[in-house]
């Protein structure tokens, strides 16, 4: 469980300079950094913490303030925020978790500019658990029905709030009926439901081209061989 701040498994990347002077210098410039932390507010872009080869450490930079340590400067172009990050956190109480299966997966993402970026799994944040949730699961807990009730209300907010504007997809392991009638509430005339069921990699490839297709802005999936 973190409140505003949570630790990340160490990123070796370089920083555009210019970020760490409130762009009044060293315009063009990078240095080697290692993102160690992330800060969580809701409504803002992620932000990231970071330190420099000399120690110096500096707090809450936006994504699009690094990139790939083996490039160079103007190998990279320089990106928006919003190209990079298509949603806000949506909370103060993020939670890091790191699937080993993923980590030696690579991916690729379709972003607002309807062009295919590709880049490797480094870990997954989730703001969607209530903060009782967070502190059970640290634990080893196991949740029950009470303790998933507000995770189902949060998504069913969400859902509503991302449908005014475009599609929504919810990938979640609602089996129960119950769950369904909660992630339901308010959309029912709007809502339809996809078992899938299948090997891994095929249930994935599966999510994706339906999420590509309902949103029509973005959307992730992992490169097989």
């Amino acid at each position: 469980m973190a409140l505003l701040n949570a630790d990340i498994p160490p990123i070796y990347c370089k920083v555009r300079k210019e970020y760490l002077y409130d762009f009044k210098k060293h315009q063009g410039e990078s240095d080697e950094c290692v993102i160690f932390g992330l800060t969580s507010m809701a409504g803002a872009a992620t932000l990231f913490n970071i330190m420099l080869p000399n120690g110096a450490v500096f707090f809450r930079l936006p994504i699009a303030a690094f990139f790939q340590k083996h490039l160079d400067r103007e190998q990279v172009r320089d990106m928006q925020v919003d190209e990079l990050q298509l949603w806000n956190s949506f909370s103060y109480y993020p939670s890091v978790h790191m699937f080993n299966y993923l980590t030696s997966q690579r991916g690729k993402y379709f972003g607002k500019d309807k062009k295919e970026h590709f880049g490797e799994y480094l870990f997954t944040i989730d703001w969607c658990h209530p903060e009782s949730n967070i502190l059970k699961m640290s634990k080893g807990q196991a949740l029950n029905d009470n303790d998933r009730l507000g995770w189902l209300q949060t998504l069913n907010r969400l859902a509503i709030e991302q449908s005014k504007n475009n599609s929504c997809v919810i990938v979640c392991s609602a089996l129960k009926k119950s769950y369904r009638d909660i992630l339901n509430n308010g959309i029912e005339n709007h809502t339809k439901w996809v078992f899938l069921q299948g090997a891994f990699v095929l249930f994935y490839l599966v999510f994706f081209v339906l999420f590509h297709r309902l949103t029509g802005i973005c959307g992730a999936r992992f490169l097989t061989t």
